[in-house]
């Protein structure tokens, strides 16, 4: 199984590519949101049965289906929350930027949680978002392995380095449901 992304390089469009046993999987952006269609590529021996469809890669999406994952990004960091922002839409997903906690939370299907920020992640955060079956990324500086570890024992879904998020965030949303 190999897999690849384009972001915004293929056809002008961000596109996630997965070959499993002879077929393309394409998952593309448009328009603000994900589609996943199946290319079998011809492979020249037309005696041969063709064989049953392999499953799906690991996009999170069924055939045929169009997502626009809306995510919610607890930042109080301007030059993080922005980045952290751009990148997501350019992912083709909605991003919604949290800076100051509110007794009313947005609704949303991911949050990433800066654990290094004082005032936007707690237990208590982590465990209302859980409750309403939200997936819960948390990141901090990959020295900062205390505040890994405690979003660890929050139960906080993954737990990522910054650099991880800055440079993987397409592969680490790949993984939300696949865990």
């Amino acid at each position: 199984m190999r897999g690849v992304g384009y972001p915004g390089g293929l056809g002008g469009k961000d596109a996630l590519i997965e070959e499993v046993e002879g077929v393309v999987f394409v998952a593309d952006a448009a328009e603000g949101s994900w589609h996943l269609r199946k290319v079998r590529l011809p492979s020249g021996k037309r005696s041969l049965p063709t064989p049953p469809d392999p499953p799906l890669p690991s996009f999170g999406m069924e055939m045929g289906e169009t997502r626009n994952v809306k995510i919610l990004i607890f930042e109080d960091n301007l030059m993080w929350s922005e980045r952290l922002r751009k990148t997501v839409k350019g992912l083709g997903h909605e991003a919604v930027v949290v800076s100051r906690l509110k007794a009313d939370l947005p609704k949303g299907d991911v949050a990433i949680l800066n654990l290094g920020s004082e005032s936007l992640w707690s237990s208590e955060l982590v465990a209302s978002l859980k409750a309403n079956g939200v997936f819960l990324i948390g990141h901090a500086g990959h020295k900062e392995k205390q505040k890994l570890e405690a979003g660890r024992e929050v139960g906080i879904d993954q737990v990522v380095s910054n650099s991880t998020l800055t440079f993987k965030l397409d592969e680490v949303l790949a993984q939300v449901n696949t865990q």
